[in-house]
């Protein structure tokens, strides 16, 4: 864009978003399609992953307590337990796979909650739900027997003395009946005196207290045994609830994480919106010459016509001559339309300042200069005017190739003195235009265009021609179409709107304006066409393809 741009209004507004969406449609969907090629690309490579989730609730119990009570437990060393040797050993052992190739869950909790969550996340489904269950219950079994193995070595001892208090209780009482039957021996004995059956008696009394007295003491011990054992025993069932699998886990039937489709799409948003933003800021960086206002600031002049870009089977050769083919294609429809239009501002232009020789020439090769002057010549002859057509670029002739003409001798011939005349060639299919092909490359095509040679064939043209056009060499990349200058009524410069950026412009101005050249205007070419994706529906609407 032109360098005063930047004094436009500095606040972008919706329109300025559309225009840069219109204007680099390809950007934006050349971004969002690499986006969405590299969403697809990293998704696809990536494998599945299934999650399954289980729970174990871990209550308080004797394995590490200190008095022997139950005790709440330590949740990071329960963490650390089910994931420790013993429990891998046993989850090895039950799924058939050597610890080294072991897989383990990731195990987390709450710190105020007595709950271990266990996560497996794996590409097979069946295998993260059946690692989740087996550690849980390795763990919990182990937990479980590690409490009744406390209980048990607790209890043993004690159930041990029972037994050795029962053994005493029944010799206390073997005893016992033994004194009472000795008892009632003595009591019986008629050969006893009465002292000593009474003395008998007495001991006997004595030896039956004692006995009963160590009963009383050891069936009281049992007692207090027993009832030891029955705490221990209700202990060791509570043992069952030391831990227990509150939730196993299931086998998942779809991958973890945000579906493909949704990753797609997103990408495609994504990239939407980051291509309009290239868009937009290419938009604003970009110097190309794409408006009309552009070019008219750059050149001081107006722009006498657009011409659209052609089909790609219409951009070289005869196929280019779109004036003089039959071809009913809506696009070359638009294109004949805007040759008539500039065809009309020629003629304008041609009035308005009694010009007759017009010098076609561009900023750089490449921007379609000859293909805008055959038609334009194309153009003025049809609407019954005398076109003389000279093909001055004798450095790199492409005029033949659009007309079918062939590029033996012409105008390099007659400048350097081997033709003296020159013949003009009347273009097949059009009547009153007549070309001069550029002939056989010289050495000095630029001195040539200086000559006097040179400007007599202009002279001789202009009684014979209503319209004389000479197609020149690039300012930029030669002196030829400044020096040809000097002998037009007007320069006529072509734009490429894709291409040509405004301080190319501003530098063919300095160099025409420096040779004293009248610049008539610019030819926008290459102009996106109407319709499309963006455009009007009914852009072709009134477009005819006659050649009138």
């Amino acid at each position: 864009m032109i360098e005063n741009r930047a004094a436009q209004d500095e606040v972008t507004t919706l329109e300025d978003y559309i225009e840069a969406i219109k204007n680099r449609k390809w950007v934006v969907i050349g971004t969002a399609l690499a986006i969405l090629l590299l969403a697809i690309a990293g998704t696809s490579r990536q494998t599945p992953m299934y999650v399954a989730n289980g729970t174990v609730e871990v209550l308080p119990s004797v394995s590490g307590s200190n008095n022997g009570n139950p005790a709440s437990p330590n949740m990071d060393l329960e963490a650390e337990k089910i994931l420790g040797d013993e429990v891998r050993a046993a989850v090895a052992e039950s799924l058939s796979v050597g610890l080294d190739v072991l897989p383990e869950p990731d195990v987390e909790f709450l710190p105020t909650s007595r709950v271990l969550f266990l996560e497996r996340r794996d590409a097979d489904p069946e295998q993260a739900a059946a690692i989740v269950n087996e550690y849980a219950t390795a763990y919990t079994q182990q937990r479980v027997a590690a409490d009744k193995a406390i209980y048990a070595s607790r209890i043993a001892p004690i159930e041990t003395e029972i037994e050795m208090n029962q053994a005493v209780i029944e010799e206390l009482t073997a005893e016992l009946n033994s004194l009472t039957d000795e008892r009632l021996t003595i009591s019986r004995d008629a050969t006893l005196t009465t002292a000593i059956k009474d003395q008998l008696l007495d001991d006997n009394a004595t030896n039956r207290s004692r006995v009963i007295s160590d009963l009383n003491t050891v069936a009281s011990n049992l007692r207090v045994l027993q009832t030891r054992v029955q705490q221990e025993r209700i202990g060791e069932s509570s043992a069952e609830d030391a831990a227990s699998v509150i939730r196993q886990a299931t086998v998942p039937t779809s991958p973890s994480g945000i579906p493909k489709t949704a990753v797609w799409i997103a990408a495609g948003i994504a990239g939407l919106l980051f291509g309009t933003a290239v868009a937009f800021l290419v938009e604003r960086l970009d110097a190309t010459a794409r408006d009309e206002d552009d070019v008219s600031l750059a050149l001081g002049s107006k722009v006498l016509g657009s011409v659209p870009t052609f089909g790609l089977g219409n951009r070289g050769g005869p196929a280019a001559a779109v004036m003089l083919i039959n071809d009913r294609k809506p696009r070359l429809a638009q294109a004949r339309e805007s040759i008539r239009r500039l065809r009309s501002s020629i003629q304008f232009a041609a009035a308005s300042t009694d010009g007759q020789v017009f010098l076609m020439t561009s900023a750089f090769p490449g921007e379609g200069k000859s293909v805008v002057s055959a038609n334009l010549a194309a153009a003025l002859a049809q609407s019954g005017k005398k076109v003389a057509l000279v093909n001055a670029d004798m450095r790199r002739p492409t005029m033949e190739l659009i007309l079918n003409v062939p590029n033996t001798d012409g105008l390099s011939n007659f400048l350097t003195g081997r033709e003296e005349v020159m013949n003009l060639r009347e273009v097949e299919g059009v009547t009153g235009l007549f070309f001069v092909p550029a002939g056989p490359p010289p050495a000095n095509p630029g001195e040539l265009l200086g000559s006097s040679q040179f400007e007599r064939l202009i002279k001789d043209l202009r009684t014979h021609a209503d319209y004389v056009l000479i197609d020149s060499p690039p300012v930029l990349s030669t002196a030829d179409a400044v020096t040809a200058s000097r002998y037009a009524d007007g320069v006529i410069v072509v734009v490429d709107s894709r291409r040509t950026e405004t301080s190319d412009l501003l530098r063919v101005r300095d160099d025409l304006d420096r040779a004293g050249a009248t610049l008539v205007g610019a030819v926008m070419n290459k102009v996106r066409p109407a319709g499309g994706i963006f455009g009007r529906r009914d852009a072709y609407a009134y477009y005819g393809t006659g050649q009138s």
